[in-house]
């Protein structure tokens, strides 16, 4: 669903020192949290911000309207010019649509410095989502294909930038650490059978002399490791590895 046509909601703050304020937001619990944070910064720049804090952050925020974003800014624009509420700056200016088109091009593709993203993460520290928030959060991210089923076309993308990529010997050494020790599930087992049932990928095809040899060796190494941790004895390094007897046959190029 686009951002643009979610649910919209009109809002109202009072502070504790009866001040209000009223603005709009597509996502209320968020903005609720935003204002708090505001509120809780060195300086607040803002009116309401201001107001809040000064009353030691306590304030009540309450929906007054939900409905499409046009609605919900009509009527926003209705409520500040009857209303008046005091902590909003600029009673009934409304951006007009080229101001707003330049603020968004402004912030677009705009990023965040690590400095920055530690401070609104310290100030979300805390905050817990109510059953309500988590309730439309999820309604909201039924149906988004962002990530969870990508097209074909994603897909192929995706598989583009990966090819021909190798792992740094560092990143390698990670993956193997935290793979030592994982047990696979019984379930987790019958999952992986079930997807390789039917699996035709090289189906047919014959490994050359040379591979079976390096898998063989492969294998000896992995068995020669497992018996020297239960058992203990000389690295398998320092052993010298049997070479495999040749196979005989006309499909082996001898006889």
């Amino acid at each position: 669903m686009n951002m643009e046509d979610r649910e919209h909601t009109l809002y109202l703050i009072t502070t504790a020192s009866g001040g209000t304020y009223i603005g709009c937001t597509k996502q209320f619990e968020k903005r609720k949290n935003n204002h708090r944070a505001l509120a809780n910064r060195g300086k607040p720049l803002q009116k309401v911000h201001q107001a809040i804090k000064a009353c030691g952050g306590e304030f009540e925020m309450a929906v007054l309207r939900t409905g499409s974003k046009e609605r919900m800014l009509r009527l926003e624009e209705r409520a500040i010019g009857i209303l008046k509420p005091s902590l909003n700056v600029l009673i009934g200016h409304k951006h007009p649509s080229e101001t707003r088109a330049a603020m968004g091009l402004t912030n677009k593709g705009r990023k965040l410095s690590t400095e920055t993203k530690r401070k609104m993460s310290l100030a979300r520290t805390g905050n817990k989502l109510t059953a309500e928030t988590k309730a439309k959060i999820s309604l909201a991210a039924m149906g988004n294909q962002r990530g969870l089923n990508p097209s074909a076309e994603t897909r192929a993308k995706m598989s583009s930038a990966q090819t021909g990529r190798e792992h740094s010997d560092e990143t390698k050494a990670k993956m193997s650490r935290a793979a030592q020790g994982r047990e696979v599930s019984e379930e987790a087992r019958v999952a992986v059978s079930r997807a390789q049932t039917g699996n035709q990928h090289r189906l047919g095809a014959r490994h050359t002399a040379e591979s079976r040899m390096k898998m063989s060796l492969a294998q000896k190494a992995r068995q020669a490791k497992v018996r020297i941790a239960r058992e203990g004895g000389a690295p398998f390094a320092t052993q010298i590895a049997p070479q495999p007897k040749p196979k005989r046959g006309w499909y082996y190029g001898n006889t």
